[in-house]
């Protein structure tokens, strides 16, 4: 009997997710059929402690190709559109065809101190906040912009536009200089309330207007494809202890993580009193502390590679508690939907409800959860889709991870330890940024 073939009414939609690490493209169907996808790693630059910086050109690459490979046997035609999410608060300046003048400065860089206490000097910290929802920090956007016309003069003075990671590639798709309100959020220089540039912030941060992209809503069709165009703590302890479990995942043909995971379940809930800090690149919310470094605390002769690899797993999400907490200020939250590939794993996800102290729910297709989103922002945005209800045909809760009462004394004692351990290395995170600088 024949295989029956695709049927020719079929419309797609692709999505791309640009995260620091790789970009993930996917091709959906418009019923809400995941059809395929496709993910192509870059590179991160980290050097002088606080910088991180990537090439575009490496996004742009990643983007073309990862495309290629999910259109394969697919009419053009029969794409509705493209959408993007990505990594937020970087920036890339451009010149006015839109090529790169440098590296771009990724969310992780936090070079731009002295641009961020200038900003609060002049605005006030309080001020900063009602404006756009945030504080002062290097890890945003403008600040990042500012760093470079105090240090690098001359490319800023040939810069046209500052741009975000996704908006370099719509650029190079469409020739367009614009952003999304979401993403302006993220650059430390939107007015919230007015949904446009805050010239009280560019008149004090000293940039002038015209170097910010064009606003548009998410669901703006942004134009049609030029003709040419047509998870950070895991994985340095993956690289940093695990090297034979990376060998083995290559000769097995399977992942890396995948090892790890059972490897964890060696480990009993607290690690054996081992408590991890993971903050690799500094830390913004809740400490907003840039300043700070990772570290093992209570190190004794009878951990195992197993109790490193759990306690690195317990420490992100006692700080992502410490981020609940504020938000438990204000509203209750007693479940969660569980997304990224790092939700893969059973274990993560039971760690994570335990700490949490919450039911976590695993979407069906959780690699792809942000892809899914920018893929009915498309649908949306050309019309094949009314409103946003249509996500429920994308993706559907697939497992329940409920939280272990046994667990809960040993999780507060180490949370306890967590809170003392950040408390206690305040005083050498400074000493070690003043010797750095």
């Amino acid at each position: 009997m024949a295989k029956r073939g695709r049927r020719r009414l079929d419309k797609y939609l692709i999505a791309h997710d640009m995260g620091t690490s790789s970009d993930k493209a996917s091709l959906f169907s418009t019923d809400g059929r995941l059809i395929k996808s496709y993910t192509v790693p870059y590179d991160v630059h980290f050097f002088h402690k606080n910088c991180a910086e990537q090439n575009p050109l490496d996004w742009w690459n990643a983007v073309c190709t990862a495309t290629r490979k999910i259109v394969e046997g697919i009419c053009p035609a029969d794409v509705l559109g493209i959408s993007f999410s990505s990594q937020m608060q970087a920036c890339v300046i451009v010149d006015r065809q839109g090529n790169v003048l440098r590296p771009a400065m990724i969310w992780a860089d936090l070079r731009a101190e002295e641009q961020a206490r200038m900003l609060v000097g002049r605005v006030g910290g309080q001020r900063m906040y009602e404006l756009n929802g945030h504080r002062a920090s290097a890890s945003y956007s403008i600040e990042k912009l500012m760093w470079i016309r105090d240090n690098e003069p001359e490319l800023y003075g040939r810069t046209y536009k500052m741009l975000l990671a996704k908006d370099y590639i719509i650029c190079r798709l469409t020739g367009r200089f614009v952003t999304d309100y979401s993403e302006a959020s993220g650059t430390d220089a939107f007015d919230l309330r007015r949904m446009e540039w805050s010239q009280e912030v560019l008149e004090a941060a000293g940039i002038e207007a015209e170097k910010m992209p064009e606003l548009h809503a998410s669901t703006d069709v942004i134009g049609q494809l030029l003709p040419e165009a047509a998870g950070s703590s895991y994985s340095y302890i993956k690289k940093a202890l695990c090297r034979e479990e990376e060998q083995r995942a290559e000769q097995e043909g399977g992942s890396v993580y995948d090892i790890l995971n059972r490897l964890v379940m060696h480990s009993p809930a607290g690690a054996k009193g081992l408590v991890f800090l993971p903050y690799m690149l500094g830390e913004r919310s809740p400490r907003w502390n840039p300043d700070t470094s990772g570290s093992f605390l209570g190190i004794k002769m009878e951990h195992e590679k197993c109790d490193y690899i759990r306690a690195v797993l317990e420490g992100v999400a006692m700080n992502l508690d410490l981020i609940l907490k504020a938000h438990r200020e204000h509203a209750h939250v007693g479940e969660l939907v569980l997304t990224g590939g790092g939700a893969k794993g059973d274990v993560v996800a039971q760690i994570l409800s335990d700490v949490l102290g919450v039911t976590l729910h695993r979407l069906d297709h959780v690699e792809t959860a942000t892809s899914v989103a920018a893929a009915v922002i498309a649908g949306v945005g050309v019309g094949a889709f009314r409103d946003f209800s249509v996500i429920h045909q994308f993706v559907k809760p697939e497992l329940a991870f409920h939280p272990n009462m046994d667990n809960r004394v040993t999780y507060d004692r180490q949370k306890a330890l967590f809170e003392e351990g950040y408390r206690c290395l305040r005083a050498y995170y400074e000493l070690e940024s003043d010797l750095g600088r």
